[in-house]
């Protein structure tokens, strides 16, 4: 009998705004893009923590 395998963990990236709040994103390429003046609202600091997928585990938002 093999052991189960644990799930591969995974980064999530996203932004924090002024008020403390952490926007999550589907990639980092999207969480860049919303803090380019021209395109959202520039005033945010880009953040990333990972998880295992299908659980509830994950780390603290951290800046990158």
């Amino acid at each position: 009998m093999s052991k189960p395998k644990k799930p591969a963990t995974q980064q999530q990236y996203g932004v924090r705004w002024l008020t403390g709040v952490v926007f999550p994103y589907n990639c980092r390429e999207d969480a860049e893009a919303a803090l380019v003046p021209e395109h959202g609202r520039g005033a945010g600091v880009l953040v990333v923590r990972e998880y295992e997928p299908g659980t509830a585990n994950a780390t603290e938002w951290r800046e990158v």
